[in-house]
């Protein structure tokens, strides 16, 4: 499993907050949203491709564990509460034995708005 923060794995990537800059203000379930989709922009990841990356333990679904596993290994600037939030806004049914499936997972990042935290830290859609 390649990582996206810190060198190693996807050409170095870049971390959450490379793309959203500093603090951790409450975040709305959307601005989570937001911020994955930067993330996976940001390292030229799909959306299928972005749940591989957070499937920490590779076992199909995307649990509270992998969520929060994932977001402090690539660095996403929100708080365990936001996190927890935006995943159970994620998986409203989860599956047996809980997480997020890749059908919820497309579902939750759909209307995300990657372009605006790019943005936001002067990262121009066509640069990434």
């Amino acid at each position: 499993r390649s990582l996206l923060a810190g060198g190693g794995g996807s050409g170095g990537g870049a971390s959450a907050s490379d793309a959203e800059g500093a603090g951790y203000a409450e975040k709305t379930t959307q601005d989570v949203s937001n911020t994955i989709a930067a993330l996976l922009r940001y390292n030229r990841l799909t959306v299928d491709e972005g749940f591989g990356e957070f499937d920490a333990n590779e076992d199909g679904n995307i649990s509270r564990d992998d969520l929060l596993t994932s977001a402090r290994e690539f660095k996403i600037e929100a708080n365990d509460e936001d996190l927890i939030r935006w995943f159970h806004s994620a998986s409203p049914s989860p599956p047996q034995g809980g997480g997020i499936t890749p059908a919820q997972w497309r579902e939750a990042l759909k209307d995300a708005d990657a372009d605006r935290v790019l943005m936001s830290v002067g990262v121009l859609p066509s640069q990434q």
